[in-house]
């Protein structure tokens, strides 16, 4: 099923498919970030190509590999199913591995015609996914193809990552320049907002209102409108036997805290791996202050120095964890999840301990909030709770938020 939301890109998509069949090819580029809905977008695609005799060709880059050069190219052409009537794949990619290449321009020569006297045969719709992952070689092989694919019955369509593409990646850096040559046509994937969560949700569950509408601030809170992370999170729900179905229809039980599925953390828990013991420890610290971290604060809890700190935030940056704010005095975790995860990986008395840290360092602060403060003494255990609870009473009080004042007197 498509993704709510993608209606009009796959619209667009589909009289870019008409325009190639007639021999009006183009390059199309899609980007964003994982569970986003690119490969949904594209299987959408290419079932329509398939119910019009379109040729379908398609490769992958892989991030567990080391890519070697031509990597995806290698891939397409092993994966290519060699019938008879169909042109013979290029010498230098057949049987399914790279050979040795004497002469660049040969080898793009013999590529270019292996496109040619195929797409007189069929239509070809030719997906590379997660180009983000390419090797340069690759990548200039696809320009050369790109700028001839308008005279060709060929819709070449592209996809990346845009969380995992770093400033030193081969494709970042060639981006530019396929876009300026081939005129190709960008599509760049959002987050879902409150409506089409709600639209989602509905489409598969149904939910009396009240609990649909719960659901659905459930989702806008922890999901940050990623249809996969939305899906991960209903299929936890499931799991747990908070979202039963029953002969009337489905039911929701109190969602009073966030259930992290499992699968998240595992990718969470890759991507910062990725970035070593230290970052993690550091991050796990940002988690315990909250999803908008505060430098300052985060500097003194942690024991960093501000201008060390600053590298971490780059990389956190560099990997699409965190994001500064324009004041640039504090950031925010991308992904109130990554900030959950992270939180949940610390064992207990290790939070207490961090808890206290944050709110002594708040304490000290010109202005402290007492609400944050009370909130980290409580999750420390701390005896000194309830004054700070009170002062946080008493302020919602002389603001005349009753219900507010009277929760913070009974905690």
């Amino acid at each position: 099923m498509l993704p709510v939301g993608q209606e009009e890109h796959l619209a667009e998509l589909l009289d870019d498919l008409s325009a190639a069949i007639v021999g009006n090819g183009r390059v199309v580029i899609i980007g964003g970030e994982a569970g986003i809905g690119k490969t949904t977008l594209v299987r959408s695609l290419a079932d329509n190509a398939a119910q019009r005799n379109a040729r379908l060709l398609e490769a992958n880059c892989f991030e567990l590999y080391s890519t070697p050069a031509f990597g995806p190219w290698i891939n397409l052409f092993d994966n290519l199913n060699h019938d008879p009537p169909l042109p013979a794949p290029p010498t230098p990619f057949a049987g399914g591995s790279m050979q040795r290449v004497t002469d660049q321009a040969a080898l793009f020569t013999s590529v270019r015609d292996f496109f040619v006297d195929l797409t007189r045969l069929h239509p070809v719709l030719l997906v590379l996914e997660d180009l983000h992952w390419s090797d340069p070689a690759s990548l200039d092989l696809l320009r050369d193809l790109s700028r001839r694919a308008s005279r060709l019955r060929l819709l070449i369509v592209v996809t990346y990552r845009t969380d995992d593409l770093e400033r030193t990646s081969p494709f970042y850096q060639r981006l530019p320049a396929l876009v300026r040559e081939t005129g190709c046509r960008r599509i760049e994937l959002h987050r879902l907002d409150r409506d089409q969560l709600r639209t989602l949700v509905a489409a598969w569950l149904d939910l009396a209102p009240p609990d649909l509408g719960r659901l659905v601030d459930y989702l806008a809170r922890h999901s940050d409108g990623n249809p996969f992370y939305a899906t991960e999170l209903i299929r936890a729900l499931h799991d747990r036997g908070l979202l039963k179905h029953h002969v009337a229809g489905w039911e929701l039980a109190a969602l009073d805290h966030l259930v992290l599925p499992p699968l998240l953390v595992q990718v969470i828990d890759s991507r910062v791996s990725q970035l070593g013991s230290s970052m993690r420890e550091w991050l796990a610290i940002a988690a315990m202050i909250g999803q908008e971290v505060p430098l300052s604060v985060w500097s003194e809890v942690a024991s960093v120095p501000p201008a060390e700190l600053l590298e971490v935030v780059e990389r956190a940056s560099d990997a699409h964890l965190m994001q500064a704010d324009d004041r640039g005095t504090s950031v925010r975790f991308v992904h109130a999840l990554t900030q959950n995860a992270l939180y949940a990986s610390v064992l207990p008395p290790r939070r207490r301990e961090w808890h206290s840290r944050v709110a002594h360092v708040l304490m000290t602060s010109p202005h402290p909030d007492p609400d944050s403060v009370a909130y980290h003494l409580q999750m420390a255990g701390d005896s000194e709770t309830w004054r700070w609870m009170v002062k946080a009473a008493e302020r919602a009080r002389s603001a005349y938020a009753w219900t507010t004042a009277t929760e913070r007197y009974q905690a």
